[in-house]
């Protein structure tokens, strides 16, 4: 069935806006395709075309098909997903001026995120010397007097260029397919494709035509540029109206984890449940115990008939009833702290900590980020930087080496109330070294490894094809009940 699609805007002319395909990695960063490449797909797009391979106009992108009713982009040798956008773009922006912003990787040229770029513009124009890029989300140094790009963690340095597109990207055009409504005294137009999906189609603004005078200061810490980035409201059905922001946010915008060289005092097994159960002799439980599955009142099986492989105890808050011996082998096996989860409710007892290795985790607000479905407030944005070193005595395989895969991390929250509590419990987490252990891969089987321990967390501003992003009414709700699990509340 044939879907509507509307774009607010206020007129034709000056103010078209320029069209801009691009595809998104797994950090959320948005990369323009060649003009030529955008144009045709836009071309495409517009007949409403299904798929289309990149080869028929770029031929080194033969390797690539696009979906584009599911707005994807299909890597053929492995399969591989990423998720494409339409951009309309305000003709200030750097890429709708015709110019692109690159570094290079054993000889190749990237372009840089769309967002990125025009940070770089503005830097660029104000004859800046040095550009952070860790206020963006990247680990970067650009330093515009030798042309390099420095990793602040390692120093390793690329060369950048700005460069000149041989072609102009596409612009709004659609005297001849559109009908323009009149509604509210606004001007919309509204364009019908038949589709079985919504389209990735967001607008980017960088604000006003006078683009060299928006470097404008966004808390006392942080000095940023104003680029508006706003995902385009009309399939947005979860969308939360603006409240009075009440809560405060932490004070302490950079946390470093340092832990190396201390060794965690670990007590005994029998010295931690200790504290928080009881011996039972009498009113034994007729249920199985939850851990070996063997009655109560017959010996645990991981006991093998030895003594006291029948005693029964009960924790002291929630009242279930297990083996001793079953819950202490449980606790060697899982916890090794000095905290202790009941298997069958999940209460915790005691303070719970992980076993997350060295590293920092940093936030600042972007007042000019706003995700989908909170479209009225900033953005709240997250980086972790972790490296590869020794696994400890709390660790899986004590003494190897670990590695660091996809760091920094970066992540988003709105800047509502909401967002701030899930911050300061966030924070609270990686103090606790609750948010990374060292494990398997999920993604890629990879052992010995830093992965994501059961919080979750956006790592995209855009879209949500794969549930990395937004929007996402119940995400806010859903990581205050992973972080409740691990013991973290208010």
């Amino acid at each position: 069935m044939a879907m509507s699609m509307f774009f607010n805007c206020l007129g034709l002319g000056d103010n078209k806006k320029t069209i801009i395909w691009s595809w998104c990695n797994e950090y959320g960063f948005l990369t323009p395709y060649e003009p030529i490449v955008s144009n045709k797909i836009e071309e495409m797009f517009q007949t409403g075309t299904q798929s289309m391979n990149l080869g028929i106009v770029e031929p080194t992108l033969s390797n690539y098909q696009l979906d584009l009713a599911n707005m994807k982009q299909i890597r053929l040798a492995s399969g591989k997903q990423r998720t494409i956008n339409r951009l309309l773009l305000f003709n200030d922006h750097v890429l709708a001026k015709g110019i692109i912003w690159e570094f290079q990787t054993e000889n190749i040229w990237t372009s840089y995120d769309i967002n990125i770029s025009n940070h770089l513009e503005i830097a660029y124009q104000q004859n800046a010397s040095f550009l952070d890029l860790q206020h963006f989300g990247q680990p970067y140094k650009i330093d515009f007097q030798q042309w390099i790009q420095i990793r602040s963690n390692s120093g390793t340095q690329r060369k950048i260029r700005r460069r000149a597109l041989s072609h102009q990207y596409q612009t709004e055009n659609f005297t001849s397919q559109l009908s323009v409504q009149s509604q509210g005294g606004i001007q919309k137009q509204k364009k019908h494709v038949s589709r079985a999906h919504p389209y990735n189609t967001l607008q980017v603004a960088t604000g006003s035509s006078n683009l060299l005078n928006s470097l404008t200061p966004a808390s006392s810490v942080h000095k940023r540029t104003t680029v508006y980035r706003q995902v385009s409201k009309p399939f947005l059905t979860d969308t939360y109206k603006k409240e009075a922001v009440t809560e405060s946010l932490p004070t302490v915008q950079k946390i470093t984890l340092d832990t190396l060289g201390a060794t965690p005092f670990l007590r005994s097994g029998l010295e931690v449940l200790g504290r928080y159960m009881i011996d039972v002799t009498q009113n034994i439980d007729k249920n199985d115990c939850a851990i070996c599955c063997d009655k109560l009142n017959e010996p645990s099986s991981y006991g093998d008939n030895m003594s006291g492989s029948g005693d029964v105890v009960e924790l002291c808050f929630c009242k279930h009833q297990f083996h001793k011996l079953c819950l202490l082998t449980m606790y060697n096996s899982v916890h090794k702290g000095n905290s202790l989860q009941c298997p069958c409710c999940n209460t915790i007892y005691g303070e719970k900590t992980g076993t997350c290795p060295p590293g920092t985790m940093e936030w600042y607000i972007d007042k000019d980020l706003h995700l989908a479905g909170y479209e009225d407030y900033s953005s709240i944005c997250l980086s972790y930087h972790m490296s590869p070193g020794i696994q400890g005595p709390e660790h899986p395989h004590p003494g190897q080496r670990y590695k660091a895969r996809g760091f920094p991390r970066t992540a988003f929250l709105p800047d509502c109330n909401q967002g701030r509590k899930v911050l300061k419990l966030l924070i609270e987490a990686f103090g606790r070294r609750l948010t990374f252990t060292i494990g398997t891969s999920t993604t890629t089987g990879e052992q010995n490894t830093l992965t994501w321990n059961e919080i979750h967390h956006k790592t995209e501003s855009y879209g949500n094809a794969f549930g990395h992003g937004y929007p996402d009414p119940k995400y806010l709700d859903n990581v205050l009940m992973e972080l409740a699990s691990h013991g973290v509340v208010e």
